[in-house]
């Protein structure tokens, strides 16, 4: 009977195309039937998982398939461009570093845009997910031997990687078969709208919350608009945060000119970019300069953690360390040149005596604090309060294939005084009044007064209120150890009041540079960055000691089935350069009283370091590792040892992560971390101890389908408070009063669900839910959230999208979040002065998002 059905199967579908198997959103089954051997149906089924088909040649690309193959099956499929689905997600809280909505539309939709394989540059082989140094050095040595011409001389490229030449085939075209050149559509505009009330996020960091003021007042709103013809792009964007004042918004627009050729010598010079407007710069390993707001821990730039090197066009929805003004980049296979110069505004903390103390970044934009009308504290509006002229560059020498000598420096101009303030600008709080710290003065003119905040000293008579009456953050700043250990990195912020011949509004100046080293030997790939910050000499050229610097090296080594990763990193504590987006496991300013914002003036000021993509001061050796070490299992390790210099508190941290395959269409994703400070000093004030596992169980279907299930769980000791105890028996063995560990326990599910027909009529839904007591962190389809609720919480979101056209996707998403019922208010009264018992909570919000995107190419 299973004989007869299949031939029942095989002979429909060659008699009607209708009923051709869709060779992308087909069942497993439904591939089974091809005729094709048992051992070519598992090749692409593995293919399948991770790339889609857009034409039938490319089937090529799988080992084992050959064009005989291909004949056999070319009337027994079909290929369905699946648009919308591309379009549904073009705009995300990408968990890429350069969340360009210019670059993601050129990734995700349809038709894809390939590089000439034999034009593709150094830096475009390098912007290609999974594609390594050494991937890019062996298509590099490929090329100079002569003209690539399909993909056996592609697979053949000396050094490359299974996986890397898979990445690196998906990105690029060559001559076909039957002869007919596989250009790109260059014609192309693209359209995207939002409204949303869900809060952006700058990172997707699992181990502390963002602090994020989400107001009502206003919507979110996203639009840009996109075109490109041949060698010309244009775009233009207007953004908002939810919450953001009425006429607050971030504006871009750009012009590109780009890939411009002076002759057809394979060597000649191009015009890679001149840039009339918003751009993105970024060098090396984002040591000395790196634009943008967006910036995570443990960004290696390696795999799926990408840096889009040299000039690029800009449309993100950063706001703060954006550039305006003119990029221009120019190179040949020896040689790139990049200059640029900006003029834009910046928002800041201005002081009484109208200098500033720090850039600040704020989301949504509260000119005036929290509530935007704390005018008492905030001296004046801190939204484009500061305007930062910058000029830079970088020259990068290419002495092969696998090895460049760069150099990068910056220099950046204001038209204020740089003077960080602490005391009198950002502490305060608990009822403190004057701005500045207040040291009591005792009745007694033969007493002394204690500065530990104990009072007077032989004091017969009260002195008057002070800081420390108040309890405000100005007596305890570079105080409180306990909490605040890290103090000091506040106290080494950058400082400067030097005028530039340059710029004669200028009132003060930063000025950093660097080198980067960069080669490939056989299967291992070296990175080395240097930089240095200059503050009291002109000399950019300078490396000698004196000056701020940082250090960073890694080495990536690649086998069949391992790949291991090494990065060591040395910053110096006064290396204040806001442009740095390098490897870290901690944001500047982690652990200093900014943290806390019963202290502050104004609880707006946590986002220095809430919302800061500045890495903090750290020395330590980070080592990743990936093991396939059976055809059903992946190991993953990642273990970092480090020390905060600001304090010199020792941290560990260790991940370990297994992937397990039992069945071809299902997987089960295993994670541990534990992560400590304090293990390897037992004075430290504050240790803590963390242990955290998350199981994924997921089910994929045909049709792009899947189903999922998580289960959390996570562990967090911190500091014990012996005085807590009220036993005096001095023999306690464990220490369970003042332990504010206890484990958090979260499950949850999701699903996807596509429906597909045969017109362009498609529609997908997406919905899932989880259940949280204590801290989780969590995705729901592209949104990044961080749960903490002690008595626990319930999130639940649905998503509904729809392409009425091959060119458009409209998509909706609402959440719903709310507490699980308590009591932790004991007692209450209400408005009339009726007294309450056990005053239930319970906290409830509605979140939604509209979207609608807009692909169009020819």
């Amino acid at each position: 009977m299973r004989k007869v059905a299949t031939i029942l199967i095989i002979f429909s579908t060659m008699h009607s195309n209708t009923e051709k198997i869709d060779i992308n959103n087909c069942a497993i089954e439904e591939l089974n039937t091809l005729p094709l051997q048992a051992d070519k149906i598992l090749k692409l089924k593995e293919y399948l998982e991770f790339e889609k088909i857009d034409y039938i040649y490319d089937l090529i690309y799988i080992e084992g398939i050959s064009f005989d193959d291909i004949h056999k099956i070319r009337p027994l499929v079909r290929i369905m461009e699946d648009k919308g689905r591309g379009l549904s997600i073009i705009h995300s809280n990408s968990v890429t570093e350069e969340s360009s909505i210019s670059s993601i539309p050129k990734k995700l939709t349809v038709p894809r845009i390939r590089y000439n394989v034999n034009d593709i540059t150094y830096d475009q082989l390098h912007s290609i997910i999974n594609v390594n140094p050494i991937d890019v050095a062996a298509v590099l040595k490929q090329q100079a031997k002569g003209k690539i011409r399909g993909t056996f001389e592609l697979k053949n490229s000396p050094g490359i990687s299974r996986y890397g030449y898979k990445n690196v085939l998906s990105s690029v075209s060559f001559v076909d078969p039957y002869g007919t050149i596989q250009s790109p559509k260059i014609n192309n505009i693209q359209f995207q709208a939002m409204a949303t009330t869900i809060p952006a996020s700058i990172s997707t960091d699992e181990e502390e919350e963002e602090i994020i003021y989400a107001g009502r007042e206003s919507l979110g709103s996203f639009y840009s608009f996109y075109a490109k013809s041949d060698n010309y792009h244009f775009g233009h964007l207007r953004y908002n945060n939810p919450g953001d004042p009425n006429g607050i918004y971030t504006n871009k627009v750009y012009l590109n000119i780009n890939n411009l050729k002076f002759s057809n010598n394979d060597n000649a010079f191009q015009l890679d970019h001149i840039i009339l407007g918003n751009f993105n710069a970024t060098y090396g390993q984002g040591l000395v300069f790196s634009s943008g707001d967006n910036n995570r821990s443990r960004f290696t730039g390696y795999k799926w953690n990408k840096r889009q090197l040299g000039i690029s066009s800009d449309l993100s929805i950063s706001e703060q360390l954006t550039l305006s003004g003119l990029g221009l980049q120019a190179s040949n296979r020896n040689l790139r040149l990049s200059l640029f110069f900006s003029e834009d505004k910046r928002d800041a903390i201005i002081n009484n005596d109208g200098s500033f103390t720090s850039l600040i970044f704020m989301r949504p934009r509260l000119g005036f604090g929290i509530d935007n009308n704390n005018q008492q504290f905030i001296y004046e509006n801190m939204i484009d309060a500061v305007t930062e002229r910058t000029l830079g560059g970088n020259l990068r020498i290419s002495i092969n294939e696998g090895t460049n000598v760069g150099f990068t420096f910056y220099e950046s101009l204001y038209d204020r005084v740089l003077d960080p303030q602490i005391i009198n600008t950002i502490t305060g709080g608990g009822g403190d009044l004057n701005p500045e710290f207040d040291i009591p003065e005792c009745d007694d003119e033969n007493s002394v007064f204690d500065t530990n905040g104990d009072g007077c000293i032989c004091c017969p008579g009260d002195y008057y209120l002070n800081d420390f009456d108040e309890y405000s953050g100005d007596a305890f700043f570079n105080y409180y150890h306990t909490s605040n250990s890290a103090d000091s990195e506040l106290l080494a912020m950058y400082s400067s009041s030097t005028p530039s011949n340059h710029w004669s509004k200028a009132k003060s100046s930063r000025k950093v540079s660097g080198i980067n080293i960069n080669t490939v030997i056989k299967n291992i790939a070296l990175q080395l960055e240097y930089a240095k910050m200059y503050k009291n000499t002109e000399d950019m050229l300078d490396f000698g000691d004196g000056q701020p610097h940082a250090l960073l090296i890694n080495a990536f080594m690649q086998f069949d089935n391992l790949d291991i990763l090494v990065i060591h990193r040395d910053y110096d504590l006064e290396f204040d350069n806001p442009y740095q987006k390098s490897f870290f496991e901690y944001k500047r300013y982690k652990s200093t009283i900014i943290e806390d914002s019963w202290w502050l003036e104004d609880p707006i000021f946590t986002n220095l370091y809430g919302l800061t993509t500045q890495p903090q001061a750290e020395k330590g050796t980070y080592i990743e590792s990936r093991y396939q070490f059976h055809q059903n299992f992946i190991l993953g390790l990642q273990w970092d040892n480090w020390t905060r210099k600001a304090d010199n508190a020792k941290y560990y941290r260790m991940v370990t992560k297994l992937e397990w395959r039992p069945l071809f269409n299902y997987r089960i994703y295993f994670r541990y971390k534990l992560q400590a400070r304090g293990s390897f000093s037992i004075g430290h004030p504050s240790p803590y101890f963390i242990k955290e596992a998350r199981t994924r169980f997921k089910l994929r279907l045909s049709n792009y389908n899947h189903l999922e299930l998580l289960y959390a769980w996570n562990s967090a000791t911190f500091t014990p408070r012996p005085r807590l105890i009220e036993s005096s028996d001095p023999f306690i063995i464990s220490m369970k009063v003042g332990d504010t560990g206890y484990p958090d326990e979260s499950i949850g599910f999701s699903f996807e669900h596509n429906f597909y027909n045969n017109t362009s009529l498609n529609t997908r839904l997406n919905a899932g839910a989880v259940y949280s007591h204590g801290f989780l962190w969590y995705f729901d389809i592209n949104d990044f959230t961080i749960f903490d609720e002690e008595f626990g919480l319930v999130n639940v979101w649905y998503s509904f999208g729809i392409n009425p056209h091959e060119s458009i996707s409209l998509s909706m998403k609402v959440s719903h979040i709310w507490d699980v019922l308590n009591t932790r208010i004991t007692g209450g009264s209400t408005s009339y002065g009726d007294s309450i018992d056990d005053v239930y909570v319970l906290d409830e919000g509605i979140n939604y998002r509209l979207q609608i995107n807009y692909n169009f190419s020819n």
